[in-house]
């Protein structure tokens, strides 16, 4: 009975190596699996974006903008600008009281970049139907200055 509990204890000893390696592989390829399931993870190069807040048309003053995973901050001027430095692939969110918030995975540098929040109490539909109205008004516009046109030949 001795000897069959040395033997295993030995052969458990001998067979370790490969659980082992099988962990260590395991733990090195998680990241790699994140990545492909469409998550970008930060790479380590800092790059800046920039530009103006804006809600219909109008810059909004002091909304604050942070990076995640760094919680680097700044804060939108009087005309709605900003520019912030952030890690490629990470994250920053637009956040001011009485809007939604607004992220946006910072993938490239970005200059003169317009980040349009929408207030809280109005839905994304609303503003696709303004986006249409004025799509609306626009080519009732065009239509009638082409029919004085043709009155005028």
């Amino acid at each position: 009975m001795m000897k069959n509990r040395m033997f295993l204890a030995e052969k458990c000893r001998q067979n370790i190596g490969f659980p082992l390696l099988v962990l260590l592989v395991t733990l090195l390829l998680c990241p790699k699996v994140n990545a492909a399931s469409g998550e970008q993870q930060p790479n380590g190069k800092v790059i800046t974006v920039s530009g103006y807040v804006t809600c219909k048309g109008e810059r909004i003053p002091e909304v604050l903008v942070e990076t995640v995973p760094a919680n680097e901050s700044t804060v939108s001027d009087k005309e709605g600008k900003f520019s912030i430095d952030v890690m490629k692939g990470g994250l920053l969110t637009f956040k001011k009281e009485g809007y939604k918030a607004y992220e946006y995975i910072a993938d490239e540098p970005r200059d003169n970049m317009i980040v349009c929040l929408l207030p809280e109490d109005e839905s994304s539909e609303s503003v696709e139907q303004a986006v249409k109205e004025k799509q609306e008004e626009t080519e009732a516009v065009i239509i009638i200055k082409t029919k004085k046109e043709k009155k005028q030949d």
